[in-house]
């Protein structure tokens, strides 16, 4: 009998040791991940994006983007929809606004907002969180929000090849994931709120059925999830840390994939890179 207890102990240590162990070695690649984003200096590669709209349709397009992280400059090239429509943002020059090339009507460049309706419509995000920082910031919220236990929502799930990278994966599962009520402040619209709790503004636009992003008013209760999904899967690099691939799930399943292929850490740009005069772009 004290051997049989004594190996149902063991067992149970076991158990709760090889825990331990999992969300430690998630723990270690969280915070590399976190350092290589900031690490990161340019980048260059083809984002294709998968994304569930309001109408349970899923939006795919691929763009070709150049990244430069400080100052930050970012050239875009539509491969598909919109082939050849170009997008030059260069920050703190034409008053932020972004330069656009349609590549076709209405014929001419436009210079527009990051958060025009027009580029909005069918997009989760803007040009603004374009690279990993998004992501990144948005586990650092969590760290901040929750401390060490967070790191308990978190697993390391083996290995998957990208794009011929040999990948981490590295799960984030939130199971009390749920909307929670909120009431309108003043001056508040489902961009800023989004960002004040490290959320999707889209989730929000879909999940409350409202036309845009504006269309609140002070003291309206809207519904707010609680985390940015209910669970998060990242494809790291293992010679990069950086992730590579990333899906983020809600309650009804896949909300949105991003995958980063034919990534190029640190290409040297020249100042022709973020010019309308590139005479490669069509500005």
């Amino acid at each position: 009998m004290v051997k049989i207890l004594n190996v149902f102990v063991i067992f149970l240590w076991a158990l709760s040791h090889s825990g331990l162990t999992q969300s430690n070695g998630a723990r270690d690649e969280i915070y590399k991940m976190l350092a290589a984003c900031d690490n990161l200096k340019t980048s260059s590669f083809n984002l294709i994006s998968n994304e569930r709209l309001k109408d349970g349709v899923y939006h795919e397009s691929e763009i070709l983007v150049k990244l430069q992280r400080d100052p930050k400059n970012v050239y875009v090239y539509c491969v598909n929809p919109n082939p050849g429509a170009e997008c030059l943002w260069r920050v703190g020059e034409i008053n932020n606004l972004l330069l656009i090339n349609p590549n076709g009507f209405p014929f001419f460049n436009l210079k527009l907002n990051t958060h025009n309706a027009l580029l909005r419509n069918g997009q989760h995000h803007t040009i603004e969180e374009i690279g990993f920082d998004y992501i990144a910031e948005v586990f650092r919220h969590y760290i901040r929000q929750e401390g060490d236990k967070i790191f308990n929502l978190f697993s390391l799930n083996g290995t998957a090849e990208y794009d011929g990278h040999q990948c981490k994966v590295l799960q984030y599962e939130n199971p009390e994931f749920t909307y929670e009520n909120y009431s309108v402040l003043e001056r508040e619209n489902l961009t800023s709120i989004a960002y004040t709790n490290y959320i999707s503004d889209y989730m929000l636009l879909a999940a409350n059925k409202l036309k845009n992003y504006n269309s609140v008013k002070p003291g309206q209760v809207i519904k707010l999830p609680v985390t940015y999904g209910k669970k998060i899967v990242l494809y790291l690099d293992e010679h990069t840390n950086l992730p590579l691939v990333q899906m983020i799930y809600d309650e009804k399943g896949l909300y949105e994939k991003y995958e980063f292929k034919s990534f190029v850490l640190n290409p040297k740009f020249g100042p022709d890179d973020f010019s309308p005069t590139n005479t490669k772009y069509g500005f």
